[in-house]
């Protein structure tokens, strides 16, 4: 492999004679007695809907305007010295008509008054987010803590039909007032409520869902166990309590782990960048095409794909530091001697191979796994964390807005996944159960009568215990769901997916285990589960041998020196965790941050940027929405 040193097999024969393996190793397995084990579209987006005049049959990206005009009317008029919003075309309220166009006809006359837009021109044009000829849209000064969701009021808070804010007196008037009130008011006249909370119900985004970090900090715990016995114990006959026919197994699988960290990925990058209204986050019944349901929220999407790498980029770059560092200074020549496989980062060698690894831990490890797992250790899976991402946000774009068919075309895809990268598959599941859940479906599912409800938890957990603890069928299983995928990624396997499957429908659907996955204790610790996983071998195959070793030497017996170490290696690799969420996570977050604030203002005019820096009305608060906390 370029970059790499070769490894020729007379060498390692002669490091094998120089580094004879302890006789079965420190951590060989003592006999003991039995039983020790068990087994939507808007106006144009350059155009200002004040600056909008009424022509019925003429789009009104066409409409005269002067310039001088369209200034005044969009940044202030200098005669009354009223100061209007910059609002969004089609976001805010207007004098005169405020049709719905699009390439299908406008709402009040053309061929499609009847219907309003045709339906697929929401997919493609609808934009919630504040005006601005730059990707993000005005939310540039916000941060991802606050939300990104402090937009102006949506013509689709009221009603479906734009037609609605037609004739509202005073709707382009401040009075000192915010927007949404003013607007609220004027609908009361109307006969409308006057109760600010009951008018506004402008999209927002979900918080972080909590338990989805509970169950990070499983998934890399899980890791975390299966990188140490994988190392640690070598014979398979050897602690049969924790192998592969045991149901403990489950806590040490790494194909397991991975396969919920890529569920965790579909499920929680695609939920903030959804526009939901609280109808649809409370589980009440919404109709397709009505302003109701949860729309794609573009601007945080295309924001998301521009910050994404750089959460990758610096953590890879640091750990394949590492690697090579503790490589260059032999620190892992105490493995033979534990009796471990002495890993092959001391072949790095040079800056080159340092590079080649970054560069191919986002691009050629996704197939070459084996050459990944020698020299990059848990860095081998960051191509199929990366690219999943992406085919994340690209399946939400493509498919996110259309008609409640597009279930189907979800599972069709995920099964087209699993025939050539499998991983895709697992990430496709992840965010189909946001799209079930951002609907209110699951919602609506939780208000079931309680024996129902856990009738059909009972009947998942079954239906994913059988498939897993039952040896023959599993076995069977993924050795058939292995013959279709072309990739050969037997890493990931089909019976794994099913199980996380079927726990993630009961998670979805159980108040009680978001309270538990979701407390404080779970949500910090989640946000370690980056660090554990990829740190956790420079543990194992550093520390863990030389204490081992020393332990031996002490009389200690092999299952106590297992146990020991594996305490050991949990403790710090939670300490380093810590450290590598400060030092390389959230220096990461900033500079995708930065990065795509540059984007943003990238060719926009000094008026332009005034305008975007201008007070918007204040959002509503963020709802905790489909799946809870």
């Amino acid at each position: 492999m370029q970059g790499y040193n070769s490894y020729p097999q007379q060498q390692q024969q002669q490091q094998n004679m120089q580094h004879p393996a302890h006789p079965g190793g420190v951590y060989a397995h003592q006999p003991q007695s039995p039983g020790a084990y068990g087994s939507q579209p808007t106006l144009p987006r350059y155009a200002s809907t004040n600056s909008m005049q009424s022509h019925p049959g003429q789009p009104m990206g066409q409409q005269p305007m002067g310039g001088q005009q369209r200034q005044q009317q969009q940044y202030g008029n200098g005669n009354n010295g009223q100061q209007q919003q910059y609002y969004n075309g089609g976001n805010g309220p207007a004098n005169g008509l405020n049709s719905r166009y699009s390439s299908y006809g406008y709402a009040n006359g053309g061929p499609g008054a009847q219907g309003g837009a045709h339906p697929l021109s929401h997919a493609l044009y609808a934009d919630n987010s504040p005006s601005s000829p730059t990707l993000a849209g005005d939310h540039d000064e916000m941060d991802e803590k606050k939300g990104l969701a402090s937009f102006p009021p949506s013509s689709s808070s009221s009603s479906g039909d734009s037609r609605s804010n037609t004739g509202i007196k005073g709707a382009n008037s401040n009075n000192g007032k915010p927007a949404y009130k003013r607007w609220s008011q004027s609908l009361a006249g109307m006969g409308g409520s006057s109760d600010p909370s009951a008018i506004d119900s402008r999209p927002t985004r979900l918080e972080r869902i909590g338990w989805l970090d509970g169950l990070r900090f499983l998934a890399a715990a899980i890791v975390l166990n299966a990188t140490f016995f994988n190392a640690t114990i070598t014979n398979a006959d050897s602690y049969s309590a924790i192998q592969r026919s045991s149901p403990l197994y489950i806590f040490r699988s790494f194909g397991l782990g991975l396969t919920m960290f890529l569920m965790i990925l579909g499920r929680a990058l695609s939920a903030p960048l959804w526009d939901i209204p609280a109808s649809a986050a409370t589980g009440a019944s919404t109709t397709y095409g009505s302003s109701g349901a949860p729309t794609i929220a573009f601007s945080r999407l295309t924001r998301a794909m521009l910050t994404r790498i750089f959460r990758f980029t610096l953590p890879v770059m640091v750990i394949a530091a590492l690697i090579w560092a503790l490589g260059a200074t032999n620190a892992t020549k105490d493995c033979n001697a534990a009796g471990m496989q002495q890993p092959y980062w001391n072949l790095i060698g040079r800056f080159a191979g340092w590079t080649t690894i970054i560069f191919n831990s986002f691009f050629y490890f996704e197939y070459l796994t084996s050459a990944a797992q020698t020299f990059s250790a848990n860095l081998w899976t960051n191509a199929w964390f990366w690219q999943s991402s992406y085919a994340v946000y690209i399946c939400h774009m493509m498919l996110g807005n259309l008609s409640s068919a597009r279930y189907w075309i979800y599972g069709i895809l995920a099964f087209f996944m699993w025939t050539t990268n499998n991983y895709f598959a697992v990430a496709i599941v992840g965010l189909t159960l946001t799209d079930i859940a951002i609907h209110g479906h699951f919602a609506r599912m939780k208000k079931w009568p309680f024996m129902r409800l856990l009738a059909m938890q009972i009947v998942l957990i079954a239906i994913a215990c059988a498939l897993m603890f039952i040896n023959i069928v599993r076995d069977n299983i993924n050795k058939g769901m292995a013959v279709i995928n072309v990739g050969d990624h037997d890493e990931i396997q089909f019976v794994d997916l099913i199980f996380v499957t079927c726990f993630f429908l009961v998670f979805e659907t159980s108040s009680i285990l978001q309270v538990i996955f979701g407390n404080i204790v779970m949500r910090w610790l989640g946000k370690l589960a980056p660090g554990m996983y990829l740190i956790c071998p420079a543990i194992v195959f550093t520390l863990v041998p030389t204490l081992g070793v020393s332990l031996s030497n002490n009389g200690l017996s092999g299952s106590g020196i297992l146990g020991t170490t594996w305490v050991v290696t949990f403790a710090i690799s939670i300490v380093a965790a810590i450290v590598f969420y400060f030092a390389v996570e959230v220096p990461s977050k900033k500079a995708g941050e930065v990065f795509a604030n540059f984007v943003t203002h990238w060719g926009r005019s000094e008026d332009e940027k005034k305008a975007v820096k201008a007070p918007n009305a204040p959002a509503p608060k963020k709802i905790s929405g489909p799946g809870g906390k």
